[in-house]
């Protein structure tokens, strides 16, 4: 599949595995629109960009997991607190 369709691979039957394509992807969406921030994305634009974070996260989470992000935030600060 080519590379500016991937995120429409979120309903194939199988999901792509390079992490690097998917996040030159995300770049590509950013840049094509002129902006360096996902909320400045137009409607449509930010619905493809979220298709490539969801692909990113299935990597992930796996399937279709509910990512708790407090959770997620407090397993960042343990994390970083043991570094220390």
């Amino acid at each position: 599949m080519a590379k500016q369709n991937m995120e429409e691979t979120i309903f194939d039957s199988s999901l792509p595995v390079n992490t690097l394509a998917m996040l030159d992807r995300a770049k590509e969406l950013l840049q094509g629109a002129g902006v360096n921030c996902a909320t400045s994305l137009t409607k449509t634009t930010r619905m493809d960009y979220k298709k490539i974070l969801w692909l990113l996260n299935q990597q992930i989470y796996g399937g279709t997991a509910k990512i708790d992000l407090m959770e997620e935030w407090s397993k960042f600060t343990q994390a970083s607190m043991k570094k220390e």
